[in-house]
């Protein structure tokens, strides 16, 4: 296939109560976490930076002004002068943005102004049951369209309409009984929206409940890797983010995992 996609995942795990979903939700976010937790050390220093080079750009942007009341008063042409004041105002420092990696409790309108400032993002929670029973039936065709990589007008009252494309990645741990009600009363809503369609439904069966021992779980060198990757994805992440690079590299599948993938869809195909 040629072309680009945006990877995103938009997942429903349906498992019940005391199948580990809390216990394995640590360790897939503990990356993620302990990354924000110090990059929220650097931000006083950074904000600081930032002020101070905003201060020199104001002396900048005020003296090529003081050029062009002269040119104003003297009749002389300034159009020249206007041109390198619209370049240095597009230099303008922009200012420190916190990183929301991960949203818990949080509302779709709080996910856009996220990604409005923080284009990528992810929405992983444990019970899911709750954070589906905020989603109101607007956001479900946002939320659609947001797994698609579609650009979402977003307009809020006394502010302009803002243009947001964001790559967002949701994972929803939900009981099966309370997701089975939940559908009850919006499953037409959901599917009517294409949302439905868009969601990865992973199933813990019930013999499973208990089959894991909290206590015989060992950090291996897996789990290293992990952590190590996550780490430098992110920090490429943030880098590109703060040279104002929204869109993330495109990333390309070998001839080998092209073939691997292609054998794997294959084989749940047939399943």
């Amino acid at each position: 296939m040629i072309g680009t996609a945006p990877l995103t995942s938009f997942g429903i795990l349906l498992a019940p109560s005391g199948a580990g979903k809390s216990f394995h939700y640590g360790p897939l976010t503990a990356a993620i976490t302990r990354w924000c937790s110090q990059r929220a050390t650097q931000v006083p220093m950074d904000r600081h930076q930032q002020q101070a080079a905003h201060r020199v750009w104001k002396k900048r942007v005020r003296r090529i002004e003081d050029v062009i009341k002269e040119c104003l008063v003297n009749g002389e042409e300034t159009q020249a002068i206007e041109a390198l004041l619209a370049n240095e105002l597009a230099q303008e420092p922009r200012p420190i943005v916190p990183q929301a990696l991960l949203h818990d409790d949080v509302s779709v309108q709080a996910l856009l102004r996220s990604l409005e400032q923080w284009p990528v993002s992810g929405w992983i929670v444990d019970e899911g049951a709750v954070a589906l029973s905020m989603l109101r039936t607007k956001d479900f065709p946002t939320l659609a369209n947001l797994s698609s990589g579609k650009v979402i007008q977003h307009g809020r009252v006394d502010e302009p309409r803002m243009e947001i494309r964001g790559f967002l990645t949701t994972l929803f741990m939900v009981q099966p009984s309370l997701f089975n009600t939940f559908c009850k009363k919006r499953g037409d809503e959901l599917k009517a929206s294409g949302l439905d369609a868009r969601f990865l439904y992973h199933i813990v069966l019930d013999k499973w409940t208990g089959s894991e021992d909290p206590d015989d779980v060992k950090t291996g060198h897996a789990h290293e890797q992990y952590d190590e990757h996550v780490t430098a994805m992110l920090d490429e992440l943030d880098a590109c983010i703060r040279t104002g690079k929204k869109d993330p590299s495109s990333v390309a599948l070998s001839r080998g995992a092209k073939a691997i993938l292609r054998e794997l869809q294959e084989r749940c195909q047939a399943t």
